[in-house]
């Protein structure tokens, strides 16, 4: 049954994503195979460093969980998420989880603050990023031409990671919450239900908090690998314009480029990204040398991944068949 299922999501998410996937590989073909490839590299970046933070996260839960699951599991959420438009992933990323050692509830924890971190190093990154090409002429005056987008961006990462840090982080403010969900459900009957779900998730990120927040070390080390994680995709336009941003320069505007993007609504950022980008890069090249650029960044960032994952997710499904088999 569950293979029916992904296999119609599979035929779906083709028809869905097949005139985008034209489009990325004509404009991988317009660059240099070397150039791919390296591109690619810094996506695996993302990768090891996304596994190694479930690895570290998970093992605090289930001592036995192995680096090689969580590296596993980061690349077949990624396929997931592509086979669900980008709704599916966090919810895969719990089941996996749980199929190796860590219970639901401490699973959706982990998630929720593994989302929760990732928030602010995003912010933190394109804030610092703001600032600094801000003081640049070109880029500064991309940063003044997009400054409502850019400002509303940043703002709405501020809001989110605040929220978030602080409803994992802070037990006095989860009884406040939950005294205010017990009125809600109270004045709102019909609405019990959701509300339920909302005190559930909310109290499993306190949960998640109040564990991972006496391990100070731990945070910092997974806030450092966000950091790697986040700027080796960021690398990727930065290398392939390098002539023309400069790499640093290029890296940065990335920076800025994906978190103005999350507030555009688009079926896993497809389309969204690829406005913001050809924008703030246009100032630099060619229109048609920007777009080439954002279609290789999706090859390595999200059809590579996403063929990886399907892989990955195809061997477990075969070892779990054969071991019950067994």
């Amino acid at each position: 049954m569950a293979w029916a299922v992904v296999l119609i999501l599979l035929a779906l998410a083709f028809v869905f994503y097949r005139d985008t996937v034209n489009q990325v590989l004509e404009g991988v073909r317009n660059l240099e195979v070397s150039k791919v490839s390296l591109c690619c590299l810094f996506a695996v970046v993302y990768y090891l460093c996304e596994g190694t933070i479930l690895y570290k996260m998970g093992k605090l839960i289930n001592p036995g969980y192995r680096w090689y699951t969580g590296f596993s599991v980061s690349y077949k959420c990624e396929f997931i998420r592509v086979l669900t438009m980008g709704t599916g992933a966090g919810v895969a990323e719990i089941l996996f989880l749980q199929k190796d050692g860590i219970p639901a509830g401490k699973g959706t924890g982990l998630t929720l603050m593994q989302y929760a971190l990732k928030r602010i190093t995003m912010m933190v990154i394109a804030l610092a990023a703001f600032i600094f090409l801000c003081t640049k002429p070109v880029s500064g005056k991309v940063m003044s031409d997009y400054r409502l987008l850019i400002l509303g961006a940043l703002a709405f990462s501020i809001v989110v990671s605040l929220v978030v840090s602080a409803l994992a982080f802070s037990k006095k403010l989860n009884v406040l919450m939950n005294l205010l969900l017990d009125k809600l459900c109270q004045k709102f009957v019909t609405k019990k239900g959701l509300f339920e779900k909302w005190r559930e998730t909310m109290n499993q990120l306190n949960e998640a908090g109040l564990l991972y927040i006496h391990y100070p070390v731990l945070l910092i080390q997974i806030l450092i690998l966000n950091t790697v994680k986040m700027l080796s995709f960021y690398a990727i336009p930065g290398f392939i314009l390098m002539s023309s941003t400069g790499f640093i320069e290029g890296t940065l505007l990335m920076a800025v480029a994906f978190v103005s993007a999350t507030i555009i609504p688009s079926p896993s950022g497809v389309g969204a990204l690829e406005f913001a980008f050809v924008s703030f890069f246009g100032a630099f090249v060619q229109q048609a040398d920007a777009i080439t650029s954002v279609l290789v960044y999706r090859f390595a960032t999200w059809i590579m991944p996403c063929i990886i994952g399907m892989i990955l997710f195809v061997v477990d499904g075969f070892r779990l068949k054969r071991g019950k088999n067994a």
